[in-house]
């Protein structure tokens, strides 16, 4: 099985997020303070 979608809701600083998973790398960026760190948080616990 392999996961391609991941959907985030109210996890910390996340109110609704999609992370799409592509075929090779996925790569998360934005602004210090946007949740990246949150984003990778959560797929840990999971």
């Amino acid at each position: 099985m392999k996961i391609t979608l991941v959907g985030i809701q109210n996890f910390r600083k996340l109110q609704k997020v999609k992370i799409d998973f592509s075929g090779q790398q996925t790569v998360l960026v934005g602004a210090n303070n946007s949740g990246k760190t949150s984003a990778m948080d959560a797929l840990i616990f999971f």
